[in-house]
């Protein structure tokens, strides 16, 4: 299963200047240290980071700015990373089932895949927006649960610490991409490759096996 942002998707640099313009309209910093610490959580946990127990309505203001802000970009800007498409097409082929497992938004995700023209590759679709996002496993046992595939033989591809966690927990392989975060980062996913077009054929074959 994949993540979307940072995975799939090159999407980091869209969501750091986003952030910066939803916290600045409160006068609140934000810089590419608290970014990339924060990557790959859901917009609650990333806000409650930069500011100890915000109003709710601060929250919300600040987390619904934040994804206009994103959304307004994906059209023009987003881009899948080198070796994505190539990988999901290998797969397909094998009959492979795949989900997009994220705490992003439903919508984001939606408009990704809609704009990259990849939601046909994926049997499922899974935001855990609201809920209890990475490093907890939720959205990862969810996803399998969709695919009907036991979670020790599902691969989680990564390239946030939390997510890679959340693999973890959920005990599933993880494969870590270094798009976002150094390999001693990400040092405990069980492999770590530096981009997806480098990643050897039976890479996911072989880390299933390994279980």
């Amino acid at each position: 299963m994949w993540d979307l942002d940072g995975t799939l998707v090159d999407s980091a640099e869209m969501h750091y200047q986003s952030w910066i313009s939803a916290f600045s309209d409160h006068s609140i910093p934000f810089d590419r240290n608290l970014f990339t610490r924060t990557f790959g959580m859901n917009n609650h946990s990333i806000i409650t980071t930069v500011l100890q127990n915000p109003p709710v309505d601060l929250l919300e203001r600040i987390s619904e700015r934040k994804e206009i802000l994103y959304r307004l970009m994906i059209p023009t800007q987003l881009r899948l990373f080198p070796g994505v498409l190539d990988w999901l097409n290998r797969l397909k082929d094998r009959a492979i089932p795949m989900a997009v497992a994220s705490s992003a938004p439903h919508q984001n995700i939606a408009d990704s895949l809609h704009t990259l023209q990849i939601g046909a590759y994926f049997q499922a679709i899974v935001s855990v927006f609201g809920r209890p996002g990475k490093p907890d496993p939720l959205v990862f046992l969810e996803a399998a649960q969709a695919l009907r595939m036991p979670p020790e033989r599902c691969v989680v591809v990564e390239d946030a610490i939390a997510g890679i966690e959340a693999a973890r927990r959920a005990g599933m392989k993880s494969l870590a991409v270094l798009t976002t975060n150094s390999p001693q980062a990400l040092s405990q996913a069980d492999q770590i490759i530096e981009r997806l077009d480098l990643l050897p054929p039976h890479a996911f074959d072989c880390l299933v096996a390994s279980n």
